[in-house]
């Protein structure tokens, strides 16, 4: 009876040993035939080592002949079309502007049942809703000698979390009045974005904590980039208001009865208006408008 002992796959370019299972039968002969084989036929009991160029299935036969009768075996062996393998491929990952990694190295990573591999790579990125804020795709093609194929893609979540660095302002100075404090400039505050991955707005948030009297006047900016990180510095100026204002008042009148004397004037309206005056390097808070009356024998 015919048998051929033979592997489940054949790999292209390399020697696969066929062999047949023994008769028993003193004087069998045994004709093999190899189609697209190196060699393509051969003769004996085995093993016969025979290379096959190309991928596809195999069909093998095999023919024993003992005393006048004849037999044959014929098996159809896959090519090989198992795609490679990759073992712990790159992972996604979630980093930040500024940090990316660098493409893997995947040659210790892939393997193949018959050959060996070779991958072709692609790298695309998508923008997010910042300037440091997109997804890279890290694609291998990986084929073997026969073209299987696998593909692997890596994701790569990059953010941009990261406030920016702003330098500490001078001290603003000290001012008697309030008003004397110079307006708010952008142009003095020095950032810098510590990931390089976006622009810087530089913005004047406001000013707050002193009045006319006096105090610390506190001015802050801030510094935004792209995706909304930011960073907010303060200038301080000291208000010191410690001249006093100058007043005239009406001209003097006389009268020959206290009654005939007017009622004092009410508010700093009607001071003015009946003569006085007054000043002030800061100007005059007419809500401080003061009076007092006295009388002399």
């Amino acid at each position: 009876v015919a048998q051929i002992i033979a592997p489940s796959v054949i790999c292209s370019n390399t020697a696969i040993s066929f062999s047949a299972q023994n008769t028993g039968v003193s004087g069998t002969s045994y004709s093999w035939s190899f189609p697209g084989g190196s060699p393509s036929s051969a003769s004996g009991i085995g093993p016969h080592n025979v290379t096959f160029s190309n991928c596809s299935d195999k069909t093998i036969t095999l023919t024993t002949s003992a005393n006048g009768c004849t037999d044959s075996d014929q098996v159809t062996i896959s090519g090989d079309n198992t795609p490679p393998s990759i073992t712990n491929p790159p992972g996604n990952l979630n980093v930040e502007c500024g940090n990316i990694p660098s493409v893997a190295d995947i040659s210790s990573l892939v393997s193949d049942n018959c050959s060996t591999v070779n991958w072709n790579f692609n790298e695309t990125s998508t923008a997010g809703g910042c300037g440091g804020q997109y997804t890279i795709n890290r694609t291998w093609t990986i084929f073997d000698a026969c073209g299987n194929t696998i593909t692997h893609t890596q994701v790569i979540n990059v953010d941009d979390r990261t406030n920016p660095i702003v330098n500490p302002l001078p001290n603003g100075g000290t001012y008697a009045c309030i008003d004397d404090v110079p307006a708010p400039n952008t142009g003095i505050v020095s950032a810098s974005d510590v990931n390089g991955c976006s622009s810087l707005t530089i913005s004047h948030i406001g000013d707050s904590g002193s009045d006319y009297c006096g105090g610390v006047l506190v001015r802050t900016y801030r510094v935004e980039d792209d995706c909304g990180n930011y960073t907010d510095v303060t200038q301080n100026f000291t208000i010191n208001d410690n001249t006093p204002p100058s007043i005239s008042c009406p001209p003097n009148m006389t009268f020959n009865c206290d009654g005939e004397v007017p009622s004092m004037y009410s508010n700093w309206s009607s001071f003015l208006a009946a003569g006085g005056s007054g000043s002030d390097n800061c100007g005059i808070d007419a809500g401080s408008f003061g009076r007092s009356q006295t009388s002399a024998g």
